[in-house]
């Protein structure tokens, strides 16, 4: 607790890794808007209508507020695209942190195809929402002039330390289904995506790598080990920042291979972008020294006059 404490009161904006983040997360999901037809995001697929998908709090989605006006359709995706192209190029966080998260719902809730990602999205831009409110600057890449005010520094803290619990959910519940398969268990799912005709390796690179592919052990072992990297990933987020460093090359190493294999470009990149959020270490403040005492000493202080 103590720990937490002082890493709460020393908070702040300083770590590069936070606008990083934020700017992959705003480009691929500007990648999917930008370079997808209204066809291929919103599919006629059984138990998506439109009627389905504008139900509940799916309503204050954008498509639906927007109706089926042509124009209209296409005056909403410039302006998701102009918000998604400010967050992208690192403009004023404060202010662009809520309607960058009302985007991502409405992408999440409308797509009738979705990789995984825009859930992913929603989930980081709404917890970066308390983040961003206590960014002051117009530039995210400049330096701040200021510290973040000690009332903000306990929410966005507090909000940094959901981030990384919600990567260590979503890393190491993908590594514990796995179990449930029999490919994972018994080593041969990575062999069975290399050899998919529609998710697999073009058939040209499948002939070049044949007896890499045909290699029991080879494939055992590389099976297996996407099941470690992502157990190891999931683990450090509970550790110091050089445990997630390490688990940041980790999952841009295992990221893009997936996309080079099965070409989910713009959910490794969303991936990429959060666990780049939850690497950040906000504790590296600069600037006079807080006059607040360690949280160590206050703790003992308290104890002591007990």
């Amino acid at each position: 607790m103590a720990a937490l404490l002082d890493n709460a009161e020393q908070w702040g904006l300083e770590d590069r890794r936070l606008a990083v983040g934020r700017s992959l997360l705003g480009a691929a999901q500007l990648s999917v808007i930008a370079f997808s037809s209204d066809r291929t995001l919103f599919l006629d697929v059984p138990d998506s209508s439109p009627v389905t998908k504008c139900a509940g709090v799916g309503a204050l989605a954008l498509r639906c507020l927007a109706g089926t006006d042509p124009d209209v359709l296409t005056a909403c995706r410039f302006l998701c695209i102009a918000i998604l192209l400010a967050v992208a190029v690192g403009f004023s966080p404060r202010w662009t942190c809520i309607p960058h998260f009302y985007v991502a719902f409405s992408l999440n809730t409308s797509l009738t195809a979705p990789d995984g990602g825009e859930n992913v999205a929603q989930l980081a831009t709404m917890l970066l929402i308390p983040i961003s409110l206590a960014d002051r600057r117009v530039w995210q890449w400049s330096r701040p002039r200021a510290p973040v005010t000690k009332r903000a520094r306990g929410s966005s803290y507090a909000a940094h330390l959901v981030i990384r619990l919600q990567v260590a959910i979503i890393y190491g519940w993908a590594a514990v289904s796995k179990f449930g398969s029999p490919g994972w268990r018994h080593g041969t799912a990575i062999e069975a995506i290399f050899n998919d005709p529609s998710e697999g390796l073009p058939s040209a690179l499948l002939v070049a790598l044949h007896p890499l592919v045909k290699s029991p052990a080879l494939m055992a072992t590389a099976t297996w080990s996407v099941i470690a990297v992502e157990l190891a990933i999931a683990i450090s987020m509970f550790g110091r920042r050089p445990a997630r460093t390490y688990a940041l090359g980790a999952v841009i190493a295992l990221h893009l291979a997936i996309m080079l294999i099965m070409g989910l470009f713009s959910f490794g990149l969303i991936m990429i972008a959060m666990v780049t959020i939850a690497s950040v270490d906000g504790s590296i403040r600069k600037g006079p020294e807080s006059s607040v005492k360690p949280a160590y000493q206050r703790c003992e202080e308290i104890l002591s006059d007990r």
